[in-house]
């Protein structure tokens, strides 16, 4: 397999905790998210298909991740993967930094984590669990190797029955928009469309209001 190097810079509580349970885990930090990254790249391709984000919205995401504070890291990856991911970013406007901090943020997400991003923290508590109906092996390392055949599952399952859209298209709250791989010009402060939604929501409101004191 062909290797580059790519530089990116994540969300340093982030990483710490990231990097805390991969050492737990004894498993190596850029062989994991290369093997995730190479696995979930058709999916992204997938989602981002027609999409291509403002400019507005590209500098909104931009400028939220670097409100945080971020440590530079350097990740060994397959070539032909990166050659992908550079395609996909090209084409739909998306920034790279965002997708690697997401899917960080997925991999390693702290129960109050999940619990902020109202999605289930242990499987029972999956909608519409199907975890017994797979097939995985109940030795340990075949049964994780199966996991990490498809290591976002049931996040993604979650995300698709409680929001109905896809795991890398979901709006994650405002504080993680820095971690977005696509937003609508209506979530852009000082938009059109984000002053457009707001009003709409205020007339919402407002009618609302009307109805109740009648």
């Amino acid at each position: 397999m062909e290797t580059t190097k790519i530089t990116a810079k994540v969300d340093e509580k982030l990483l710490i905790e990231f990097n805390n349970k991969l050492e737990s885990c004894f498993i190596k930090r850029d062989a994991f998210l290369n093997h995730v990254i190479n696995i979930e790249i058709d999916c992204l391709e997938k989602e981002m298909k027609g999409l291509k984000q403002t400019s507005a919205a590209r500098q909104y995401i931009s400028g939220k991740l670097k409100k945080r504070r971020t440590k530079t890291i350097n990740i060994v990856m397959n070539k032909k993967t990166v050659e992908k991911l550079n395609l996909i970013i090209k084409k739909s406007n998306m920034v790279r930094d965002a997708f690697i901090n997401r899917i960080i943020l997925f991999l390693s997400a702290s129960d109050d984590v999940l619990k902020f991003l109202d999605l289930p923290q242990r499987l029972n508590e999956v909608p519409n669990n199907f975890a017994f109906d797979m097939d995985i092996n109940t030795s340990i390392l075949s049964g994780f190797k199966s996991m990490m055949d498809d290591p976002f599952l049931y996040l993604r399952h979650s995300i698709k029955l409680q929001f109905d859209i896809e795991i890398y298209r979901h709006v994650l709250p405002e504080q993680l928009h820095g971690m977005s791989c696509y937003l609508d010009n209506s979530c852009i402060p000082h938009t059109r469309e984000y002053k457009e939604k707001v009003k709409e929501k205020s007339n919402f409101i407002a009618s609302l209001s009307d109805e109740f004191e009648k």
